[in-house]
């Protein structure tokens, strides 16, 4: 029975302390006035059971009464003391100097040391408020992006919106803006563009327009800063195959990492092939779907600045093709349906990559613009059976240009290269005019243009001729060369071995 008794005891104060030390702490995180701890409330039925049969059961259960009592009033002072205290060591009218999260986690680690929480259940309550902090900084996270990209629609809008107002005002034409973010009906014809190492996002998009792949540089790039990109954007280095339909955005993002298209074939040009037979190799091997579209291209082509060399391109109007003699002769490797500016860049960029300083400085020392050693060269590359000719060769037509009275070169192959115009594509009218610019048996001195594209034997060769005193060549029907000073001495030669 004592040993009852002292249980319900100690039961009893724990119970009234644990009561009296929520109150405490509740006091002193308010900045209320202390609240007097009220009356303790009679206790449960299951308490009041333990109460009645210790009353039953032993004459003591009033000493235990008022021993519960007691500790109750003692407790009681004791809070009151430990709040007046808190109170007191505070200015009046002042809330604490803890801040608001030092409180609660001092509040909520006494409410666990007094519920008995041992150190691997206080652990896992602190890993579980850590993982809900970092999805709480997730969801954050995710509310600010697409608060960001909600702001860049709606920028977007009000620029195009200002853009609608303006054209309509000043009447420019405002699809081709607007279609270069939202690319609608736009070509989805592959165009393969060459990343440089350290690019700038305005220098791509100013390769996109050259491309046609975009309406307008400027204007996109007034967008590209609420799309996240910059000058410290980083795109991939190398060969990127992009198309207008993509849209401006998903170019650029299509940049940032590695080409995925595999679709492609390698095609080999022999040197002296002109315009008119690449066209017709592109074309059976699906790299464009017409000729008509490479000669248009060709036609319309606007010369960039990089490719320097085409400067000295004169009388371009009266050219057949007027980028013949540029489309350098190699193994190119195609994006089957590639984009027609994007094939005839494949070609310029290999011609600059080989017309070199050197070359240059050679041309300068001939007094030869590049236009006219790539028209001298071609002539050779139609008129030599072997690379050993062209030597011999470029010093009869060296030394007839030098001449007074002999700067008719009378060579076949300019001839031939107007006759062997496929028919239907010039009427004869125009086939005429193309005769009397391109024959040098009636033009005098080196045609308008080249008559093919020439490779790199005849380009040098064009450029350091053999020392003779030769005038005339002739060849005969295994393509053995025969040269002569005079005209009687090449009477003879071509009565001898032409048939």
């Amino acid at each position: 029975m004592n040993n009852d008794n002292n249980q319900n005891e100690h039961r009893m104060s724990r119970d009234e302390l644990s009561f009296a030390y929520e109150d405490l702490l509740r006091n002193f995180t308010e900045s209320e006035p202390a609240v007097t701890i009220p009356e303790r409330k009679k206790s449960t039925p299951a308490k009041a059971d333990n109460v009645a049969k210790t009353e039953s059961a032993t004459p003591k259960a009033e000493s235990v009464k008022e021993t519960t009592k007691t500790t109750y009033t003692e407790s009681s002072a004791s809070a009151s003391s430990s709040s007046s205290s808190a109170k007191s060591s505070a200015a009046p009218k002042k809330k604490t100097t803890k801040s608001a999260s030092a409180q609660q986690n001092s509040s909520q680690n006494a409410v666990s040391a007094s519920r008995g929480l041992t150190e691997k259940e206080r652990a896992k309550i602190a890993k579980h408020k850590k993982k809900q902090q970092y999805k709480a900084k997730k969801r954050q996270f995710r509310k600010q992006r697409w608060a960001h990209r909600a702001l860049s629609l709606l920028v977007t809008a009000m620029l195009i919106v200002i853009i609608v107002l303006t054209s309509s005002a000043l009447k420019i034409p405002l699809l081709g803006f607007v279609n270069d973010i939202i690319a609608i009906d736009r070509s989805d014809t592959p165009v393969a563009v060459y990343i440089s190492e350290d690019m700038k996002t305005e220098q791509i998009l100013n390769m996109l327009e050259e491309y046609d792949l975009i309406y307008s540089a400027k204007f996109c790039n007034l967008l590209m800063g609420f799309f996240g990109y910059d000058d410290d954007s980083e795109f991939v280095v190398g060969e990127h195959v992009l198309t207008a339909k993509m849209g401006v955005e998903g170019m650029l993002n299509s940049m940032l990492f590695e080409s995925d298209i595999n679709a492609t074939v390698k095609i080999t040009f022999p040197e002296g092939y002109t315009i008119d037979q690449i066209a017709e190799k592109l074309y059976s091997e699906k790299v464009i779907s017409s000729k008509n579209i490479l000669y248009n291209a060709v036609a319309t082509y606007e010369f960039p600045e990089n490719f320097g060399f085409l400067n000295s391109i004169t009388d371009a109007q009266t050219r057949y093709r007027v980028l013949e003699g540029y489309m350098y002769p190699d193994t190119y490797e195609f994006y089957l349906g590639e984009n027609v500016n994007s094939v005839i860049n494949r070609f310029l960029n290999n011609f600059s990559s080989k017309w070199i300083e050197e070359y240059q400085d050679e041309a300068d020392s001939l007094g030869m613009t590049v236009d006219e050693v790539i028209t001298f060269a071609s002539i050779l590359q139609k008129e030599a059976s072997d690379a050993n000719q062209m030597y011999t060769i470029s010093s009869i037509l060296h030394n007839r240009l030098d001449s007074d009275s002999l700067r008719i070169l009378q060579c076949d192959s300019t001839q031939d290269y107007i006759a062997k115009i496929d028919a239907g594509l010039l009427n004869q009218v125009q086939l005429n005019a193309l005769l009397e610019v391109y024959d040098t048996y009636q033009c005098v001195g080196l045609p308008v243009g080249p008559i093919c594209n020439p490779g790199g034997d005849a380009i040098y060769a064009a450029l350091h001729p053999d020392d003779t005193d030769y005038y005339y060549f002739c060849h005969d029907s295994d393509g053995n060369i025969y040269t002569a000073r005079t005209l009687d001495e090449h009477s003879i030669n071509v009565q001898n071995y032409v048939d």
